[in-house]
């Protein structure tokens, strides 16, 4: 199921910059794009796992910390996965062939469904980063606006 997620937001990425800049460019962007993608939703389970360290006081950095020791944390626990991550979603998505001639039918189709997996990630994302806050009875400032759970 992840597989056939994932060839589905690669496709939509190839058939956008298809549409934005032509063949050479959809075969050049296509990638970069999918990466797009994928983390936001990366992003939102960080932020997740971040509150929960939180919550609980086993933040293995603190603001006494050293540079290099934050430095090396961010490597670490930040860049290693995401690395480790694109090549796997790259492993996983490239044994499939892209559809490169689809009729304007199936492109509405791939678009309609990138985009709702776009949204989907977005909105995980912003609840992701909101929402703890809310939960616990702190103000979020949006704008002129507060929010605040009484």
């Amino acid at each position: 199921m992840l597989r056939a997620l994932l060839i589905h937001i690669r496709d939509f990425c190839y058939h956008y910059s298809k549409k934005q800049g032509g063949e050479k460019f959809a075969e050049e962007n296509y990638k970069l794009r999918l990466l797009g993608f994928v983390f936001i939703y990366y992003i939102g389970i960080l932020v997740v796992l971040g509150n929960i360290a939180h919550h609980y006081n086993k933040m293995p950095i603190n603001k006494n910390s050293s540079f290099s020791g934050r430095i090396f944390f961010s490597l670490f626990f930040f860049l290693l996965p995401s690395w480790l991550l694109l090549k796997w979603i790259l492993k996983t998505v490239e044994d499939s062939p892209i559809k490169i001639d689809v009729s304007l039918d199936e492109y509405r189709k791939i678009r309609n469904r990138g985009l709702f997996i776009l949204g989907f990630g977005c909105v995980f994302c912003l609840s992701c980063l909101v929402l703890p806050t809310y939960i616990r009875g702190g103000k979020i400032h949006v704008g002129n606006y507060v929010i605040q759970r009484k």
